[in-house]
């Protein structure tokens, strides 16, 4: 089990490490989605499949990053 006073000695509170993570986490959905995104629109040979798995991914994944964010703005 972690101790969370040891983030203490670091001279940061634990809940600014956290932020730090989601913000960290949301930087890299960014670049990957954009990634996918790109390689979906010149890549894919059906156009509706392609809408298909864009619209699946971002109503599976962002309302994971809303949850992640609202725990993350709760922790104290």
């Amino acid at each position: 089990m972690i101790d969370i006073t040891q983030f203490q000695s670091l001279g940061l509170p634990f809940h600014s490490i956290i932020l730090l993570v989601l913000y960290f986490i949301i930087g890299i959905y960014a670049i990957f989605t954009a990634i996918l995104y790109y390689h979906w629109n010149e890549y894919a040979s059906y156009k509706k499949v392609t809408t298909y798995t864009l619209g699946l991914y971002f109503t599976t994944t962002l309302p994971l990053l809303i949850i992640m964010t609202i725990l993350a703005f709760t922790i104290n």
